[in-house]
C-alpha cells in the first residue's frame, strides 16, 4: 500500500508531468503508463480526497486496460462497500481476474473471503478453509500480508496442526518485505526465548513503520532494559507515540511509567500527566478486566494520594473499590484505608467495620503484608474492630517471621514497653 505523503507527493508530480488528464475513450491506446496513472490518481481520490466514486471511475478505467493492480483496488471497493453499494460476489470476481494476471494481492483477498465464508458457502468447511490456504501460499511468494497470515495460522494451529517452525519462517519472509507486525511479531517471538537484542533491533523496524505494538514493545525494552540501556525518557517517547494513536497497552503503560517517574523525582508535572493518560485509558478500555483493575488501582493512588490533583476521596473510594472487586492484590488494603480515613474526614464513627477487616485480610491471602499489619493493628488497638489481642499478636508474629520491618518494630516496641 502507497503511503499518504507518497500520494501527497506525486500528486504534485502527476499534475506537473501531464498536462491533461487521461482519456480512457479510445482504450486500445492507452499505454501501461497511462495506466499506471489512471491507478496512482485513483489512489490520490481514494487516500487524500476520500472521494471514492472518483476513485472508482479511475481505478474501473485503469481495469479495462488490464491494469492488475487496478482490479484489485476495484475488489476492494466493492467487498467494503466504498463508492459503491456492498457486493462480495463482484469483489470475487475482481480478485479472480486479478490472479488470472498473477496478482499477489488479489490471491491474498480472496482467501480472506473464503476463509470468512463469504466465498464457497456451498463448499464443505474442510474444503473451503484448505482453498483459502491455497489462496494464501499462492500470494505468499510476494505479499507481505499473506506471509504474515500464514505464519499467524501455524503459530496458533488455526485449521491445521500447530508448526512454530513454519510460523517463523513465514514471519521471517514477511518481515524481511517489509511488513511491520510481522517484524512486531517476529520481535516478539526472540523477547519470549530472552533474546533481547534481536527483540529490540525488530521492534525499531517495526516501530518506525508504524506498527503500534511495536512501539510500545519498544518502550517496555526501554523501560526495564531489555537488549538495550534503561531510558526512561525514549521509553516514554515510544509509548507515547503509540498511544496517541489509540493504543490501549501504551496508554496504561505510558501512565505508570510518569507515575513512577513523579514518585523517583517528586516531580508534580509528571503526576498530571500520569493522572491525564491513566483517564485517557480508563475512557478507552474496552478490552474488559485485563487493564481495569490496573487503570482504576493507579487512578485510586492518585487521588487519595494528591499526587498531581486535589485529593477526593469519593474518586478514590470508586477507583479502589472496583479495582479491589477485580482482584487487585494491593486494591484490598487501599480501599479499607479510603474507607478509615473517609469515616475520619466526614467525622463520624465506621460503620462498615466488617468491610475494612474483609479487605484487609483478602490482601493478606493475598500477599499483600502491610494489609495484613493493618489488620494485626486494628485487632491489637480495637480502635475500627472489635479487639481481639491475641489474635492481633498472633498476625503480627506471623508477619515478624515473614521480615516485615514494621511487624518487628512493633513486636520489639511491645518489650520495651513491658
Amino acid at each position: 500500500m502507497i503511503r499518504r505523503e507518497e500520494l501527497i507527493r506525486l500528486k504534485d508530480l502527476y499534475q506537473i508531468i501531464f498536462n491533461e488528464s487521461v482519456s480512457p475513450e479510445n482504450d486500445a491506446e492507452l499505454t501501461n503508463n497511462e495506466a499506471k496513472q489512471l491507478c496512482l490518481q485513483g489512489d490520490c481520490l481514494f487516500y487524500i480526497e476520500k472521494d471514492y466514486k472518483g476513485a472508482m471511475k479511475k481505478y474501473y478505467d485503469a481495469a479495462q486496460c488490464e491494469f492488475v493492480r487496478a482490479c484489485g483496488c476495484l475488489g476492494t471497493m466493492y467487498e467494503k462497500g466504498l463508492g459503491t453499494k456492498i457486493d462480495t460476489e463482484f469483489a470475487a470476481e475482481l480478485y479472480e481476474q486479478g490472479i488470472y494476471m498473477n496478482d499477489p494481492y488479489c490471491s491474498f483477498k480472496l482467501g480472506l473471503l473464503y476463509e470468512n465464508n463469504f466465498c464457497g458457502k456451498d463448499m464443505d468447511e474442510n474444503d473451503r478453509l484448505n482453498k483459502a490456504i491455497s489462496l494464501y501460499e499462492k500470494a505468499a511468494s510476494h505479499n507481505g500480508d499473506a506471509m504474515m497470515k500464514l505464519g499467524y495460522i501455524y503459530e496458533k494451529g488455526k485449521y491445521v496442526e500447530k508448526d512454530q517452525i513454519k510460523a517463523i519462517e513465514y514471519y521471517k519472509r514477511a518481515a524481511s518485505s517489509g511488513h511491520p507486525i510481522a517484524m512486531n511479531y517476529l520481535g516478539a517471538y526472540h523477547f519470549n526465548r530472552e533474546e533481547h537484542k534481536e527483540a529490540v533491533e525488530l521492534f525499531v523496524e517495526g516501530a518506525i513503520m508504524g506498527c503500534l505494538r511495536a512501539a510500545n514493545n519498544l518502550g517496555i525494552c526501554y523501560e526495564n532494559g531489555y537488549g538495550i540501556a534503561k531510558d526512561y525518557p525514549e521509553a516514554i517517547y515510544w509509548y507515547e507515540r503509540a498511544a496517541r494513536k489509540g493504543h490501549l497497552e501504551a496508554m496504561v503503560n505510558l501512565g505508570f511509567l510518569y507515575l513512577k517517574q513523579g514518585q523517583l523525582l517528586n516531580n508534580t508535572k509528571c503526576y498530571e500527566q500520569a493522572l491525564k493518560w491513566l483517564i485517557y485509558a480508563d475512557r478507552m478500555n474496552k478490552d474488559g478486566e485485563e487493564y481495569e483493575k490496573d487503570i482504576k488501582y493507579a487512578l485510586g493512588l492518585i487521588f487519595f494520594n494528591s499526587l498531581g490533583t486535589q485529593r477526593d476521596l469519593c474518586a478514590a473510594l470508586r477507583f479502589f473499590k472496583r479495582s479491589y472487586e477485580l482482584g487487585h492484590v494491593f486494591a484490598a488494603k487501599c480501599y479499607a484505608d479510603a474507607i478509615l480515613v473517609n469515616s475520619k474526614t466526614i467525622g463520624i464513627p465506621i460503620k462498615n467495620s466488617k468491610k475494612v477487616a474483609e479487605c484487609y485480610q483478602k490482601g493478606y491471602e493475598q500477599g499483600d503484608l502491610l494489609a495484613g499489619y493493618k489488620l494485626a493493628l486494628g485487632l491489637v488497638e480495637g480502635k475500627w474492630i472489635e479487639k481481639d489481642e491475641d489474635e492481633g499478636l498472633n498476625i503480627m508474629k506471623e508477619l515478624a517471621n515473614k521480615n516485615l520491618p514494621q511487624a518487628k518494630a512493633y513486636l520489639e516496641s511491645i518489650k520495651i514497653h513491658n
